[in-house]
């Protein structure tokens, strides 16, 4: 039995105006997400340079990363004022 395909496939597949916006972009977006990663200062972004250039995924890869290595600051008491 064959697999029924979603309906935002066929139309990409099958309008060339659809594929030839949506590839350009992707493109764009890929290339924003691996030059926006590549900016960060080599001590944040250790690992996260490599899961950026992964295709689909790659910029979510990256921020998921990133976010791990963002500490919440420790709270410390105010000081005692006399």
């Amino acid at each position: 039995m064959p697999r029924p395909r979603p309906a935002v496939n066929l139309a990409a597949l099958h309008v060339p105006e659809v594929s030839s916006l949506a590839g350009p972009a992707h493109g764009r977006a890929y290339l924003t997400v691996i030059a926006a990663v590549w900016f960060i200062p080599a001590e944040a972004a250790s690992g996260a340079k490599w899961r950026a250039v992964v295709p689909g995924i790659g910029g979510l890869l990256a921020l998921r990363h990133l976010n791990r290595g963002v500490a919440e600051p420790a709270s410390t008491p105010p000081p005692n004022d006399p």
